[in-house]
């Protein structure tokens, strides 16, 4: 039976194998987004998660683990169905850019989903910098997640849908 810290532990583990999976995947997903300011957006989004990857570093020294990653399945399958998107829309264009944003904000909603429960998790447990590492990196993918519905709305699914 495992204890409270080490259900803490597998989820941070699991957040940080997450991002870096992010991490890795996010070019190809850039290259393949034909709509200017979503690809800006997915490019800004890089540089973010390499912050993500360092905040949660920070977190893992706070409570005083070592940095590891659990192998994530809910981050692979949610980034193989990316991948099945980009080949099933079969090249850019509004509709790609339209799956692409569904499947970022499928994405972001997973990440904002572990982050409210390990901030949650560090405040109860009396973390504080882990908890201030945690919210920094909630208010994060909130913010990513509200830019992707702008762009969604404004410059993507209207065009998607004539196409």
């Amino acid at each position: 039976m495992i204890v409270f810290r080490d259900l803490f532990l597998h989820f941070l583990q699991d957040m940080y194998y997450a991002e870096q999976q992010i991490l890795k995947t996010l070019p190809s997903v850039v290259e393949a987004t034909d709509n200017p300011k979503l690809k800006a957006s997915l490019e800004d989004h890089i540089p973010e998660t390499r912050d993500q990857i360092a905040r949660l570093e920070r977190t893992f020294e706070a409570i005083g683990e070592p940095v590891k990653g659990v192998t994530c399945e809910a981050i692979l399958g949610l980034l193989q169905e990316t991948e099945d998107i980009l080949k099933e829309t079969g090249g850019k264009g509004p509709v790609q850019d339209a799956g692409i944003i569904s499947c970022a904000q499928a994405i972001e909603h997973y990440e904002i989903a572990r982050f409210m429960t390990l901030t949650a998790w560090a405040n109860a447990w009396g973390m504080e910098e882990a908890a201030a590492n945690l919210q920094k990196a909630l208010n994060v993918e909130r913010a990513k997640n509200a830019k992707l519905n702008e762009l969604a709305a404004a410059e993507v699914y209207g065009l998607a849908v004539v196409v």
